[in-house]
């Protein structure tokens, strides 16, 4: 009797938060277990394969280490089958194509229409370092030291102070040397246009011209002399960024020697730009950076052997999106043996990577993540299972009711009648 009143007075248990609960985690973690084997989009491999794939490798005796990652259009190209491009690979490793680095040789990465081409590029930074450079910079040298100009970096600085030079000389030839020591913007004036200068007066404008004229030197007519003032005094600013204050334009002997000996030099540093795609002008580099290149370039290499053939291997395992592990693999200088299993471990490697980032359902591999969820599912599947027997109860109870209440009514029926 006393278990049916305790079963009378059962209240119906709050259940559906820890329904809801446990569907949700039940939905997370069956999309986890789906996630792990359905095929990758685009690929005929799953998140488990990869991880399959990738325990094999590292068990090698010398495990692939790859820090390359493939696109998603290599990856595909590559997915059916990979053994054409290893072979590819190996063939490259078999012609030296990775026993030279971009820290190994210039000529790293260079690619020549022929071998004939490439010899001659070589031949040209040999005459370049041996010959054509050093002695460029000894005679630019000794004539810069004679204009108190400070020492030029570059070989392309050497070209503007010979072209500021040369400007300077054509000056000279025409105007006395106190054009450069007096100021010339009122003279600049005198000799433009009106508008420029409207509140100049017209006695002041001829005045101002007459004494522009006694720059210049006996026998000399200037036709241009608003432009041949405008070039002088960019000349002379130019000029002071290269010297000391006050030190005065000077003409070295030799100007116009060294200046085709710049020039010749400039042309073949340019041609030897080309020959190796460079986008930073040799010309352009510090000299002391310049010599070191220029001997690294000029030095005896191996690169060139099988240089066209290399060349072409490396375009066509380029086209199948390689690029990234070729340059790895010529860094680290890896065998011909394992060439393949670098492959292999870049293209499941980057097939993990990609899943991840796209199936969210995956959880980003974060086991501690999934392991909360499955010590939450537990939790709340305890909670689920000890709340049976409170619902049970309050069933009961409802249904113990509801007879009673049939029983009550039969009897009012009956006193009725």
């Amino acid at each position: 009797m006393r278990a049916i009143g305790r079963n009378e007075k059962a209240v119906a248990p709050k259940v559906g938060d820890v329904d809801d609960a446990l569907v949700r985690l039940r939905t997370v973690l069956r999309d986890y277990r789906q996630a792990l084997t359905a095929p990758v989009a685009g690929m005929d491999a799953s998140v488990l394969d990869a991880t399959r794939h990738l325990t094999r490798l590292a068990s090698l005796p010398i495990p692939p280490s790859t820090t390359a990652r493939l696109g998603t259009d290599a990856l595909r190209r590559l997915a059916a089958d990979r053994s054409e491009a290893a072979q590819a690979l190996a063939h490259a490793a078999r012609l030296g194509e990775f026993r030279f680095g971009p820290d190994d040789s210039p000529w790293y990465g260079v690619t020549f229409s022929s071998t004939e081409a490439a010899r001659a590029a070589h031949e040209l930074a040999g005459r370049l370092h041996s010959s054509s450079v050093p002695a460029l910079l000894e005679r630019g040298y000794e004539l810069i030291a004679q204009t108190h100009m400070r020492p030029f970096a570059t070989i392309d600085e050497l070209g503007e102070y010979l072209r500021l030079l040369q400007g300077i000389r054509d000056s000279l030839d025409r105007f006395s040397p106190t054009v450069f020591e007096r100021p010339l913007g009122e003279l600049i004036q005198a000799h433009g246009s009106r508008r420029d200068a409207p509140g100049l007066s017209g006695a002041n404008r001829r005045r101002l011209r007459r004494l522009a004229k006694e720059y210049v030197r006996p026998g000399v007519h200037v036709t241009e002399m608003h432009e041949s003032l405008l070039r002088i005094q960019a000349q002379r600013t130019q000029w002071q960024r290269c010297v000391e204050a006050g030190v005065a334009p000077e003409i070295p002997l030799g100007l116009a020697d060294v200046y085709v000996a710049w020039q010749r030099v400039q042309a073949e540093l340019a041609e030897l730009d080309v020959a190796l795609g460079r986008r930073e002008p040799l010309a352009s580099l510090p000299v002391a950076r310049l010599v070191r290149t220029l001997a690294g370039l000029a030095a005896k290499s191996d690169v060139f052997e099988n240089l066209v053939e290399r060349a072409q291997l490396r375009d066509r395992l380029a086209l199948l999106g390689l690029e990234p592990l070729l340059a790895e693999l010529s860094v680290r200088h890896v065998a011909e043996s394992q060439v393949g299993e670098e492959l292999e471990f870049a293209w499941w490697q980057s097939l993990l990577e990609r899943a991840l980032q796209d199936n969210r359902a995956l959880l980003g591999a974060n086991t501690a993540v999934v392991d909360r969820l499955e010590r939450d599912f537990r939790l709340v599947d305890e909670a689920h299972a000890a709340m049976a027997g409170p619902l049970l109860a309050w069933q009961l109870a409802n249904q113990c009711g509801s007879r009673s209440s049939t029983s009550r009514s039969s009897r009012s029926i009956s006193v009725v009648r």
